[in-house]
């Protein structure tokens, strides 16, 4: 039998070296190399001996990828939870290269869309709104649509977030968790760009029965608390301190849902705000030096911690 030996001997090299580094091979690579030299040694059992060899690294190398995806959304999660964003974006780039190249686009583009929310949360809104546009040209699905129109409406883009979220509504209209938790958040969000506290706060009613769930938008991370954030910061907005540290206190209280995710952090800084309103300023004291501490090793440029840290010097 005629064969080119040579293709066949290269491709199984080449997944060979990386083998220590799985994340590099594209699965469908590593069946491509085992079954070209099967068809090389067609006659005899060494053939089949390399389909079995083929198909247990091809699991090998899947496995290690989704163990090695697992633990650099964890490191992600830890740096973005201590405001180390520079660590925390390279962690990001890395899990959307991880997706990319085991072939799951839509696993890349909400890795990519989970970086553009937390800049939007961290005030840096023209990062946000392009992290999201690159998302969405990557793969524009369902969950990643979600996670787009949240971001626009946090980063100053109302207009589009409102197209998008009653484009949801409508191709969606029995889905529970887009109803009854996305887009009230969503729209919620909305509201407060146009300076409408009180309706946001209205629309966030429906979302009362599932806001301490832990909603997932990837397999390996989750979205908890937003419409409770939303709600704190309208009430924020309408100055009513006592209801708004009420709703930051749920994420104190709801820890184990809550756990590493950037708005655990940022709701410390929230309930530091909330006291301050109520002019309980020991209480804030304690709050904003809670925040502190978490966020001791932080990137000094994110927006949002220079201005808490603005806010904290008119309480000395």
């Amino acid at each position: 039998m005629t064969m080119n030996l040579g293709e066949g001997c290269s491709t199984a090299q080449r997944v060979y070296s990386l083998a220590p580094r799985p994340q590099l091979v594209d699965n469908l690579t590593i069946l491509h190399a085992f079954r070209l030299l099967a068809r090389v040694f067609v006659v005899g059992s060494f053939a089949v001996v390399l389909l079995v060899l083929g198909s247990l690294l091809h699991g090998y190398l899947a496995r290690a990828w989704v163990s090695e995806l697992r633990h650099t959304i964890k490191r992600d999660h830890t740096e973005a939870f201590h405001g180390r964003l520079g660590e925390a974006r390279e962690f990001s780039r890395r899990a959307i290269e991880l997706a990319q190249h085991a072939g799951n686009r839509e696993t890349a583009a909400l890795w990519q869309m989970n970086g553009a929310l937390r800049e939007a949360e961290f005030g840096n809104w023209q990062v946000a709104l392009r992290g999201a546009a690159a998302a969405l040209a990557f793969a524009s699905t369902r969950d990643v649509q979600i996670l787009a129109a949240l971001i626009l409406a946090q980063s100053g883009d109302a207009a589009q977030a409102q197209k998008m979220s009653n484009d949801l509504a409508r191709r969606y209209p029995v889905d529970t968790l887009i109803n009854r938790y996305w887009l009230p958040t969503i729209r919620a969000a909305i509201e407060l760009d146009r300076n409408n506290a009180a309706e946001a706060i209205k629309l966030l009613q429906g979302a009362t029965s599932y806001e301490l769930g832990s909603v997932l938008f990837t397999a390996e991370s989750a979205a908890p608390l937003h419409p409770v954030y939303v709600r704190g910061e309208a009430y924020l907005r309408l100055h009513r301190g006592k209801e708004a540290a009420a709703e930051y206190r749920k994420f104190v209280d709801h820890w184990g849902a809550v756990k590493n995710t950037p708005l655990g952090a940022l709701a410390r800084l929230g309930l530091a705000r909330a006291y301050a309103m109520q002019a309980d300023s020991a209480k804030a004291h304690t709050a904003y030096q809670d925040f502190f501490t978490l966020w001791k090793d932080a990137d000094p440029d994110i927006p949002i911690l220079k201005q808490a840290k603005t806010e904290y010097a008119k309480l000395q």
